[in-house]
C-alpha cells in the first residue's frame, strides 16, 4: 500500500475582528466630546479618567500580542497595536507646546481647592512668599473667621482679601468693584469677581462648580448633570465681554474633553492648554487622574507657564500660572 501525502492545510486568512473592535471603541471615545452635552453618555465618557478608558485598549493590545505569537498574523496585529499606541496621548490630553511666549511674568496666580476641613495652612503661606505669588484663588474656604483665607491674611496682612461663601480672592494689590454671585446650582457657593488695582488694572474671578459623582450611583450622577450645565450657563456671560485684562480660575470639576471646558477654551485661553506640559492632572492629590482645575484669560493677558503645584494638605493639587499683559490687544 502506498502512503498518500497528507494535504497541507490552507492558511486561514486573518480576520480583522480585533482591529474592528479597536476602531469602533476609538470612534466612541473620541466622538464622545461631540455627543449632546446634556446627555448621560457625554458626561460619562468625558468624565471618565484616561486610565479607565485605556483599560479596554490595554486588553486589546494583550490579545493582539498573543495572537501575533500564536498565529503569525504580524501585519494585522502590528496595525492594531499602532492604532492603540497612537490613541493614548489623545486620551491623556498630553501637552507638549511647540512654543511658549517669552518674557518676565507680570502676574503670578495660584488657585487651590483648599479642602473644607483645613484651617491653618502655613505651607501655603510659605509658598506664596517664596514664589512671590500676586493673586490667590481659594475654593472650599470654610471656617468663617478661622478659614484658610483669614489665616493667610493674618500672616500676610499686606494682601487684600475678598471672600464670601466658600470662595476667596487674595491680592497683592487693592480690590474694588467686588461682586459675589450665588451659583444657581448650589446657592451657598459664590462666583467672586473683583477689579484688581495693580499698576495695570485687571479683572479677577474665582468659582467652584458642582460635580457629577459616579461613586454616588448612576441616578445621582445623571441628576447632577443639569446642575453643572447651570454653572456653565451662568459663568460664561459673567466674564465673556470683560474690557479689562481678565483672569479667572478655580475648581471647575470639569475635564478637558467635556463640552463646558472645550467651549470656555474657545472663548478664552486655557492657560494649561496653551503653555502647560504633560497631562496636567490635578485631582486627586494622592493619585492624580483628571484635570479639573483651570485658569482662563482673555486676549489682554498671555499665559507664560502653567503647571500643577503642591496640595497643601488638600485632595486637589494646586494650579499655578504666570501671565504677562498684552498691551497691544484690543
Amino acid at each position: 500500500m502506498i502512503d498518500q501525502p497528507t494535504p497541507k492545510r490552507a492558511k486561514s486568512k486573518p480576520r480583522p475582528v480585533l482591529l474592528a473592535l479597536v476602531i469602533l471603541y476609538q470612534i466612541v471615545i473620541f466622538a464622545a466630546p461631540f455627543f449632546p452635552f446634556d446627555s448621560l453618555a457625554h458626561s460619562l465618557l468625558t468624565y471618565a479618567p484616561p486610565q479607565l478608558l485605556a483599560i479596554p485598549l490595554a486588553i486589546f493590545a494583550i490579545i493582539s500580542l498573543v495572537r501575533s505569537f500564536k498565529r503569525g498574523h504580524t501585519k494585522l496585529q502590528l496595525l492594531t497595536l499602532v492604532l492603540i499606541a497612537l490613541s493614548i496621548p489623545f486620551l491623556y490630553s498630553y501637552h507638549l507646546p511647540l512654543s511658549k511666549p517669552e518674557g518676565q511674568p507680570d502676574l503670578r496666580v495660584l488657585t487651590v481647592n483648599i479642602l473644607f476641613t483645613n484651617r491653618e495652612v502655613p505651607d501655603l503661606v510659605t509658598y506664596i512668599q517664596a514664589e512671590k505669588i500676586d493673586l490667590i484663588f481659594l475654593q472650599e474656604n470654610e471656617g468663617g473667621p478661622e478659614s484658610p483665607a483669614n489665616y493667610i491674611h493674618t500672616k500676610l496682612p499686606h494682601f487684600h482679601l475678598f471672600k464670601d461663601g466658600s470662595t476667596a480672592i487674595l491680592s497683592r494689590w487693592p480690590l474694588s468693584e467686588t461682586k459675589s454671585i450665588p451659583q444657581k446650582s448650589l446657592p451657598h457657593r459664590r462666583i467672586l469677581t473683583a477689579r484688581v488695582n495693580a499698576p495695570t488694572p485687571f479683572r479677577a474671578g474665582t468659582l467652584h462648580w458642582s460635580v457629577p459623582q459616579i461613586s454616588q450611583g448612576l441616578d445621582r450622577f445623571a441628576a447632577s448633570v443639569p446642575k453643572q450645565i447651570a454653572d456653565f450657563d451662568q459663568t460664561l456671560p459673567i466674564f465673556e465681554n470683560e474690557s479689562l485684562p481678565l483672569v479667572f480660575g478655580g475648581d471647575f470639576n470639569n475635564p478637558p474633553r467635556h463640552h463646558h471646558t472645550r467651549i470656555l477654551s474657545q472663548k478664552f485661553t486655557n492657560a494649561f492648554t496653551a503653555v502647560g506640559s504633560g497631562p496636567g492632572l490635578t485631582y486627586s492629590s494622592e493619585t492624580p487622574l483628571v484635570r479639573i482645575d483651570h485658569f482662563y484669560s482673555n486676549s489682554k493677558l498671555t499665559p507664560l507657564s502653567c503647571s500643577p503645584g503642591p496640595s497643601f494638605g488638600s485632595d486637589h493639587l494646586s494650579l499655578r500660572a504666570d501671565f504677562t499683559f498684552n498691551t497691544s490687544a484690543k
